[in-house]
């Protein structure tokens, strides 16, 4: 695409713009996943943000694994009351991801290494599931006085399944915020971005339903980069879990270098989204037509032709401010720990 005029540009940002309140209800559908974590976190301890359902589904590390880390999360926060939901633990279809891989990456089942140990140390009160299948999750939902905002940091498995069995549910559904695909390059293939990877059938059901999408693919989210310098001002910051945010924080910048990426910006790419909930003017967006590709080495390569008007009422970021999101980074450690 040709390059914009200034009142194109603006009005990318007023699209974004329409697209948040100073009061938003959230459904999370995650993964979790140090990423997924650090999401979370930000949506807990925002002002601005009500979560008020959590659905978990395989992606990161293996599922019950994902369920555990967000129970000891929920508990370790204080948050342990808020609906939870078992989500699908495996994708549509197979993919080519062997048990264990994630620990390069994730460190130690799909969270920091001094983080599940401090879990190990210190057993916290659960508490089990309010949902455990596809139709309490349904109820759940259709229960709800108000409409949410259901925002995705992992595979679309359990979303796509979700409006399948039960296509109604869209109505009490305001738009769907993904974290996934890539505009160019992958980040898991040199095609695929890692949750497009996991599940190319389930994020290609979403991407051709009619409830509004906007979908944060990698390179947008890379202008959201930190380093070391940022990890020990959140660390230093005096809120109770400040060291565990930093935790994951660092442990995506080491494994970043252990990788061989020294040069590539560090970004969380789940916890970039969370902004354009609420903050104007973060993110620049556009309307889109996209297609998964779902065989072959190219499994999970996303293709994006921007247009006008979207097809299937979807819409991608271009562009993200790095600025807003360190900002709201800290206006939530402030606000944990005035709690």
């Amino acid at each position: 695409m040709g390059s914009l005029s200034k009142n194109e540009i603006d009005h990318q940002f007023d699209s974004q713009n329409d697209r948040i309140s100073d009061a938003a209800n959230v459904w999370l559908d995650q993964d979790p996943g140090n990423d997924d974590a650090v999401a979370l976190y930000m949506c807990l301890f925002s002002k601005q943000i009500d979560v008020v359902g959590y659905t978990i589904t395989g992606g990161n590390t293996d599922f019950n694994w994902c369920l555990k880390n967000a129970k000891n999360l929920l508990a370790e926060w204080g948050f342990k009351d808020l609906p939870l939901y078992r989500g699908a633990e495996v994708p549509l279809s197979t993919w080519e991801f062997n048990a264990g891989e994630d620990q390069g990456f994730h460190g130690d089942q799909g969270l920091a290494n001094s983080i599940q140990e401090h879990f190990r140390k210190n057993q916290l009160e659960t508490k089990e599931e309010v949902g455990k299948t596809l139709v309490d999750m349904y109820h759940g939902i259709m229960a709800l006085q108000q409409k949410v905002t259901y925002v995705i940091t992992g595979p679309a498995t359990t979303f796509a399944l979700l409006i399948k069995i039960f296509p109604e549910v869209i109505e009490k559904i305001e738009r769907v915020v993904i974290m996934g695909s890539s505009l160019e390059i992958g980040n898991i293939t040199e095609h695929a971005e890692f949750n497009a990877f996991c599940d190319p059938e389930a994020l290609e059901i979403v991407a051709n339903s009619q409830v509004e999408k906007v979908i944060y693919g990698l390179e947008p989210l890379d202008y959201v980069s930190y380093g070391q310098d940022f990890i020990e001002k959140v660390r230093n910051h005096g809120a109770k879990q400040s060291w565990m945010v930093a935790e994951m924080l660092n442990q995506m910048l080491v494994s970043y270098k252990s990788l061989g990426f020294e040069d590539s910006p560090v970004v969380c790419y789940d916890a970039a989204v969370i902004p354009s909930l609420v903050k104007r003017n973060y993110a620049k967006i556009h309307p889109v037509n996209m297609k998964v590709l779902k065989d072959g080495e190219k499994r999970g390569k996303t293709v994006y032709e921007f247009v006008k008007k979207s097809r299937t009422n979807m819409y991608t970021a271009k562009w993200c401010d790095v600025e807003k999101w360190y900002e709201m980074m800290f206006e939530c450690l402030d606000n944990e720990l005035d709690s």
